[in-house]
């Protein structure tokens, strides 16, 4: 070990932890939270915000190698989301998403993410919802457009949508919104 080498911490060290926690929050949910405790260390203490419960379990799968699950859900955790379980699946997108097998296995009623390419071969009777943020060199184009269920802005307005019976609602329309 060199004596000169300093070891940091990313969350609250290195990065302005509290900060972040509110933007995601504003960018989720369409509101930044108001100050509560400037001195708080938990983000659910300092920010006036709802601690979510509730109604829908989540589950976050991401395509993202298998050794950085931990890190993922504590950084998950750690903004407030209430998700215990993260499944890691790569992402190596050929005929068939990589995530198409763990939604096959875990059958969620909903599968929501922004990488058209990541809903190849997910399940009927699963939703497939695309958030389509950021459309400059958006690979989100083209006729796989017909594969998915519902197109959002961003998750808070699918979660709206959601909440609201979209889902519901268009199964009467053919699934499409």
């Amino acid at each position: 070990m060199r004596g000169t080498l300093i070891a940091l911490d990313a969350d609250g060290v290195l990065l302005d932890y509290h900060r972040a926690y509110a933007s995601a929050w504003a960018k989720a949910f369409g509101v930044r939270p108001a100050l509560k405790d400037p001195q708080a260390y938990w983000p659910l203490e300092r920010w006036g915000v709802a601690h979510l419960s509730g109604g829908h379990e989540l589950v976050c799968v991401s395509a993202l190698r298998e050794e950085f699950t931990q890190a993922r859900l504590q950084n998950l955790k750690a903004h407030g989301f209430p998700i215990e379980i993260v499944i890691a699946t790569g992402n190596d997108v050929t005929q068939r998403s990589p995530k198409a097998s763990v939604i096959e296995k875990i059958k969620p009623v909903a599968f929501v993410d922004d990488f058209l390419p990541y809903h190849r071969g997910v399940p009927h009777g699963v939703h497939k919802a695309l958030i389509r943020r950021e459309e400059n060199g958006s690979p989100n184009v083209g006729s796989e457009l017909e594969n998915v269920d519902s197109q959002h802005l961003n998750l808070r307005e699918f979660a709206n949508w959601w909440l609201a019976g979209g889902a519901a609602k268009s199964m009467f329309t053919g699934g499409k919104t």
